[in-house]
């Protein structure tokens, strides 16, 4: 009996912890994205792409970058990846072997910083800069998928 509610503690800490979520972050993150699979009207995440044959996949950027002017070039040496045309965030992915690698890069045109809330005096939060990012290439995602 002991035994059975060990398992089961440790086995419902595991589950609680893998589905925690990074949470939102709009001001001060570091920027990361997010990959998902497009059907029909749903996002999902990948699991698979199917390969030889162009799949819709969107990526989805977070962490405070969205206004800051940029560019997001996506690029795979085993895929052939290719912008949709009405979508900023959409693109079309043909794997060409087992293991699709995707890389996420964003080409800046001005400086991107990354900011700290901090309380001050009087208990007011202010924002503290913590570091500036000249205008360069950021590599912000690196995937890789099974393709069948």
């Amino acid at each position: 009996m002991r035994l059975t509610i060990i398992f089961l503690s440790i086995f419902i800490s595991s589950v609680s912890f893998a589905q925690k979520r990074p949470k939102l972050c709009r001001e001060g993150c570091a920027p990361y994205v997010n990959f998902f699979l497009v059907k029909g009207d749903s996002l999902l995440p990948i699991t698979y792409l199917d390969k030889n044959k162009p799949n819709r996949v969107r990526i989805v950027m977070d962490g405070g970058i969205e206004k800051v002017k940029h560019k997001m070039v996506i690029t795979s040496k085993n895929a052939k990846v290719t912008k949709i045309a009405d979508t900023e965030v959409d693109y079309w992915v043909t794997p060409q072997s087992e293991i699709c690698e995707m890389i996420v890069d964003i080409k800046t045109f001005e400086d991107y910083q990354e900011v700290q809330k901090v309380k001050g005096k009087e208990g007011k939060e202010t924002k503290e800069v913590i570091k500036v990012f000249p205008p360069k290439t950021y590599m912000v995602g690196y995937e890789r998928f099974a393709s069948r």
